[in-house]
């Protein structure tokens, strides 16, 4: 700040001439209002700064988790939709299992047919795609007292606008397992292995999601010719122990698996 100072000097003469008196007057100082106002403005526009990265340092982790809800909540009920609409309401079970019998009627094979399954998975795509591609953006308010980190402040203070983008891709496989249900019994599983990958595009940040499931559409059981008896682990039988003339029904010896370590 500049300041300037004059200095006035008036001389007179005394009484009867015999003296000269000085008298010394100080002019009043200027101030510079124009470097006043340039520094509290430069203060304001920092004190603005320092807020504005106070408040998206606090609350870009609040950010990322409502991203990282909507992502799966997006993937999840795209699936569900879809599930819903093509498998459960289109399938045509009599396409998609062939059975095969013998002259007696029974059942001795089953073949799923992958024709048929893999026009359901091509159509569940494309219906999880269509749900993916009508997604708009979203527009959420977090209260600027979550910055704080307090759950007493959180509800306090300007709602902040976030804007959220969110946009997916899909990816399906068909696969197949088989199960064991109990003696001569087993499951054929037909499924669609679908993986959904969405992401959230929030401001300065992209939240990914992955989404997988397995979506079971068609099963067949198998079941063979129950054994009249069988041997549990220590040789003992199990169900019918007489055969159809009256006849016991013959014992098993069960190997000793430590007889190599005890002759080595």
């Amino acid at each position: 700040m500049d300041c300037f100072m004059f200095v006035r000097i008036e001389m007179s003469t005394g009484k009867g001439g015999s003296g000269m008196a000085m008298k010394i007057r100080g002019a009043k100082k200027r101030v510079n209002w124009r470097f006043i106002f340039f520094a509290l403005l430069v203060m304001f526009v920092f004190s603005i700064v320092q807020s504005i990265y106070f408040v998206e340092h606090n609350l870009h982790p609040t950010f990322v988790k409502i991203a990282e809800e909507n992502s799966r909540h997006i993937a999840t009920e795209a699936i569900n939709n879809s599930i819903a609409e093509r498998i459960s309401e289109e399938t045509n079970y009599n396409k998609l299992v062939d059975l095969k019998t013998n002259a007696g009627g029974k059942v001795t094979a089953g073949y799923f047919n992958m024709i048929e399954a893999s026009r359901i998975q091509n159509d569940v795509t494309k219906s999880i795609q269509t749900v993916l591609h009508s997604l708009q953006e979203k527009k959420l308010y977090i209260p600027a007292g979550q910055a704080f980190g307090s759950a007493f402040l959180s509800q306090f203070g300007p709602d902040i606008p976030v804007t959220i983008k969110p946009v997916g891709t899909i990816k399906s496989e068909i696969g197949w397992e088989t199960r064991d249900q109990g003696i001569n019994q087993t499951v054929h599983i037909l499924y669609l292995d679908i993986n959904v990958h969405t992401s959230v595009i929030i401001p300065f940040s992209t939240t990914p999601s992955d989404v997988r499931t397995k979506v079971p559409i068609a099963y067949v059981f198998l079941v063979g010719e129950v054994p009249q008896m069988v041997f549990n682990a220590k040789g003992e039988t199990i169900g019918q122990t007489t055969s159809s003339q009256g006849m016991p029904m013959p014992s098993i010896q069960l190997p000793k698996l430590n007889d190599d370590d005890e002759e080595e």
